[in-house]
Formats: C-alpha cells, sequence, structure tokens
C-alpha cells in the first residue's frame, strides 16, 4: 500500500492513554470526577479494570 504508516506492534497498557486527556473541557464535565480518579489510579500502577471498578458506578448508561 503506498503511503501506508508503519504502526508500532504488541500489548500497550490500556490507561496508557488517560494522562493524554483533557479533563478541562466542557462536553468532559459528567466525566471528569470519574475519569481523573481512573486516570490517577492507573498512573500509581493500578490495572485499568481494578481502576474502574474503584471509580464507583458509571456515570453515563448506553441504551
Amino acid at each position: 500500500m503506498i503511503g501506508a504508516k508503519a504502526l508500532p506492534r504488541g500489548p500497550e497498557p490500556a490507561g496508557s492513554t488517560l494522562p493524554a486527556i483533557d479533563w478541562s473541557r466542557p462536553w468532559l464535565a459528567p466525566l471528569r470526577q470519574h475519569g481523573q480518579s481512573v486516570e490517577q489510579a492507573c498512573t500509581s500502577g493500578s490495572a485499568l479494570h481494578q481502576a474502574l471498578n474503584q471509580a464507583g458506578p458509571a456515570p453515563v448508561q448506553f441504551a
């Protein structure tokens, strides 16, 4: 494929992208409290599933 960019392969920790989220954005307001809690737990070494469980019930529900 011409112009295709090779992407790095291999496992990456699921919570590794959380620090890149700008939680000050207004559209993230409903998720801010839980999101920052999950981010802090992940950067402290917790696995993502543990951090999500510790954060409590999800602030949004999907139909």
